[in-house]
């Protein structure tokens, strides 16, 4: 006889767990191995049992939510496959869970069986999405942004910071370079580069990319 799925199964409404517990026990193979009603419980049994094959996770529950039981199980690495249940639309949900390591997403309005379709689709292949679901995946990944580029960063001379500093204060020109003892010609030429290196189009610009972030010398 092969070895059963062991499953857990979390939801806080009874009467949906009672649905889910009734529609999985006609499948010999399959065994309920506990049952949670809030995402807490969930992480306390899993960290208990590392055994758990399924984790089907319904995302909207108290104390810990679903999300918050995926970024767990994620952070702490447990081998758990979790199977989230959802009454949102798909594509309000879709992309987000499959980034904190969901490997299947289900409509809780789906039909009956779904959720043991999903079972046997994560076990066998890795992942399950029910039809609405897999249409929301394809549709977010379709229409992801590209992530914004990073700034660059930009390394600052002593010197430099000094100026940026000065300016902060509302210094002059003419104060700054009896300051540091330069020419005028030198400090305007310095702050004329720094504005033009960091992409501002003032002074204003550059003391508000130097506070956003942290001057460092070359």
């Amino acid at each position: 006889m092969p070895k059963p799925i062991r499953v857990m199964i979390a939801d806080d409404h009874p009467y949906f767990l009672m649905g889910i517990r009734n529609g999985l026990r006609k499948y010999e193979h399959i065994e309920i191995a506990y049952e949670a009603k809030n995402g807490a419980e969930a992480l306390d049994l899993l960290h208990a049992d590392p055994a758990v094959d399924i984790l089907v996770l319904d995302l909207a529950m108290p104390k810990l939510d679903g999300y918050d039981v995926l970024k767990e199980i994620r952070e702490k690495q447990h081998p758990v496959r979790t199977i989230v249940m959802t009454m949102q639309r798909p594509e309000e949900v879709i992309h987000r869970v499959t980034e904190l390591g969901a490997c299947g997403c289900v409509c809780k309005d789906d039909e009956p069986d779904e959720i043991y379709k999903a079972i046997e689709g994560v076990m066998k292949d890795g992942s399950y999405f029910s039809q609405y679901s897999n249409t929301a995946l394809i549709n977010a990944l379709l229409h992801k942004k590209p992530p914004a580029p990073q700034q660059p960063k930009i390394e600052f001379t002593t010197q430099e910071i000094k100026i940026i500093n000065c300016l902060r204060k509302e210094m002059t020109n003419r104060e700054i370079a009896r300051t540091l003892h330069l020419s005028i010609r030198s400090v305007e030429r310095i702050r004329s580069e720094l504005i033009h290196r960091v992409g501002a189009k003032n002074v204003i610009g550059l003391i508000q990319y130097a506070e956003k972030y942290p001057t460092s010398t070359a």
